[in-house]
Order: C-alpha cells, then structure tokens, then sequence
C-alpha cells in the first residue's frame, strides 16, 4: 500500500510541481527540483487546484 501510494505522489505532485517550479524559477536545473523534498513540488501543484476549483465556483 505504502508503494502505491508513494507512486502516486510521485506522478501527481512531484514532476508536475518540480515542472511549474522549473518554468517559473529556472535557477537550477529540472533534474534538481526533482530531487527536493515531495512537500516543495506539491506545493505548487496543491495551489494550482485550489485555483482551479475557486474559478470553477465562481464561473460556473
């Protein structure tokens, strides 16, 4: 289970939060945000869907 659900993680939150801190830092590498801690790359991934559902509230 613990496999299962670190994957996901990894999936959903990792390469996507480490791709939006890439595009707007880009003070180092990809590879190197990919490698901080799970917490930093879903940060911005947790933020972008908070977004989302408050835009889809208000507009719909």
């Amino acid at each position: 289970m613990e496999t299962i659900v670190e994957l996901i993680l990894v999936v959903i939150c990792q390469y996507p939060g480490a791709f939006i801190r890439w595009l707007i830092f880009r003070r180092k590498k990809f590879k190197e945000y990919l490698l901080d801690d799970w917490y930093y790359n879903c940060f911005p991934v947790v933020v972008l869907l908070i977004l989302y559902a408050l835009v889809y509230q208000i507009f719909r």
